[in-house]
């Protein structure tokens, strides 16, 4: 994974910063009120103390975003998103690969509600079917769904689920692939760069394997690197959340690396960025210049002159004829003065 980022980063147009485990860093049954006031600014509106709170959505093209916590833990437990633009259900299809409901209701007012309990996501409809549009959509915890809704359709079988988008992966006699099956098809995909086929084998395999944590990391490169025409707003979305549920249910080295790098270049966030970089600064990362270097470029742009030095010299003594190395002499002049 490593090498697929930094491969990507060469030709991926930067995002501006925005998300992280659903929406500006936030991610819903980790993130809190504070990590929310600190990202989204002050709320705007009390809907309920302690419990749920509106912000400025004047940034976001959006009516309102609403954020609400339990009043026991205050850990976030679903944002809602009122884009300023209705959309309809096969765009939220498209954008964030949803394949069947696991849940469908209805709201007091008569309109549907579908959730989507993998991929965290529930979008509630301005009417009573499907063909209405999406009034508003919401983030929530995955994880926090009971294990029957995350295997099964809408009706709660356990079989095989069925897509709105495009055909299984598997044939019709094959069976079903273990996780690592997935995992490898999903890779071989992502080398290939066949996107549509990567979002298809991923989106599958996170159907029956919901804590796989290399299927979110390659979710994540999906968004990343393509994102299947979804809007801006989705795509600087979705590579940090897949990063974070990734680290959350393995945090393993590439893991950390990756959600490193999703902070840095999602959101811009280089506290967070050298906050995980650092968990694994040692041998390993020596043997990555690259992420020396974007340590480096963090700490200066946080204005930890010592640290900058300290990295930037690193990655002189290992890549002294790197095309980048011109730039980290011009830097170590100025800082080191």
């Amino acid at each position: 994974m490593i090498r697929r980022i930094l491969a990507t980063l060469l030709v991926v147009i930067a995002w501006s910063a925005l998300e992280a485990g659903t929406f500006e860093g936030l991610e819903p049954g980790v993130s809190r009120k504070a990590d929310a006031d600190r990202a989204l600014g002050p709320p705007i509106r009390e809907v309920a103390a302690g419990v749920r709170y509106d912000h400025n959505p004047a940034a976001y093209d959006a009516r309102r975003i609403s954020v609400e916590y339990s009043p026991q833990s205050g850990v976030i437990t679903s944002i809602d998103l009122y884009l300023a633009q209705q959309y309809s259900k096969p765009d939220y299809q498209s954008w964030f690969e949803l394949g069947e409901p696991t849940v469908t209701s209805f709201d007091d007012g008569g309109n549907l509600v579908e959730d989507y309990a993998v991929a965290g996501i529930s979008l509630h409809f301005d009417g009573p079917g499907e063909n209405d549009p999406v009034r508003f959509f919401r983030h929530f915890d995955p994880l926090a769904a009971p294990a029957a809704q995350l295997r099964g359709g809408a009706s709660g079988s356990s079989g095989p689920p069925t897509y709105s988008r495009g055909e299984s992966v598997r044939t019709a006699d094959s069976g079903t692939w273990s996780a690592d099956q997935y995992a490898a098809r999903a890779e071989q995909a992502e080398n290939d760069k066949d996107w549509p086929k990567l979002r298809s084998i991923v989106e599958e395999g996170l159907r029956i394997y919901p804590d796989e944590a290399c299927l979110w990391n390659l979710r994540g490169t999906f968004f990343f690197a393509d994102g299947g025409g979804a809007p801006p707003e989705v795509r600087r979305d979705e590579p940090l959340r897949s990063a974070l549920r990734a680290y959350h249910l393995v945090p393993d080295y590439d893991h950390t690396v990756d959600l490193a790098w999703a902070y840095f270049r999602v959101l811009d966030d280089c506290s967070s960025a050298n906050y995980y970089f650092e968990q694994i600064a040692g041998e390993e990362i020596a043997k990555h210049p690259r992420l020396i270097y974007v340590m480096g470029t963090c700490y200066e742009r946080n204005g930890d002159t010592e640290l900058a030095i300290r990295y930037y010299r690193q990655y002189l003594q290992r890549e002294p004829n790197s095309p980048q190395a011109e730039k980290v002499r011009d830097r170590l002049y100025v800082l080191d003065w």
